[in-house]
């Protein structure tokens, strides 16, 4: 296992629910970079989408390990979604059933390897093939938001996702984020 190479291995597959091996690997990546290294407190960073959502988790795999070892992770929350208090709400999808993308993060030691870019192709990708009905019964209108730290907007940009500046700006754990929306059509990736 080396981060200057790494053998990046996808889960086969996001795993819904908080209580899965899958979720347990992209915790470490999680606590790792959000509550390490970003000062996010461990309480926030846990919250009642990661029982809803579904959690992929990329490895470094080296054939002479027997372990896995996580380095990155992405959750897919399906809709519909609740504001949390100072998150702006997406003009026109007050009421609407969209796709969240989100705790997207890749560990340090792995970071301009691709990983991340790796893991939001295998999201959209994945999230293409499905069919999603919220609690009311609303069909998903195959548009997929993301509130990226402004550090990363960029990268997100580069996987075909657009600012929504009707979003604006805005704070979340001491980092400034933004809105970016892609719509993936049925069965169509990246």
């Amino acid at each position: 296992m080396s981060p200057s190479n790494p053998t990046i291995v996808l889960s086969q597959e996001p795993i819904e629910g908080a209580t899965s091996q899958t979720f347990k690997d992209a915790m470490v990546v999680r606590k790792a970079v959000f509550v390490e290294e970003q000062g996010v407190p461990v309480e926030n960073e846990l919250d009642d989408n990661d029982k809803r959502s579904y959690h992929m988790v990329a490895y470094d795999s080296d054939a002479h390990a027997s372990v896995n070892v996580p380095i990155g992770t992405i959750r897919i929350i399906p809709g519909p979604h609740k504001s949390h208090p100072g998150e702006p709400v997406p003009i026109g999808q007050e009421h609407a059933n969209y796709l969240k993308l989100g705790r997207w993060a890749t560990s340090k030691a792995y970071r301009g390897h691709g990983v991340g870019r790796k893991l939001i192709d295998a999201a959209v990708e994945w999230a293409a093939r499905k069919e999603f009905t919220g609690d009311d019964g609303s069909e998903w209108n195959r548009m997929c938001l993301v509130h990226a730290q402004t550090s990363v907007v960029g990268l997100w940009e580069k996987a075909g996702f657009v600012v929504d500046e009707s979003m604006g700006e805005w704070d979340e754990e001491g980092i400034m984020h933004r809105g970016l929306w892609k719509r993936i059509p049925k069965g169509v990736g990246c």
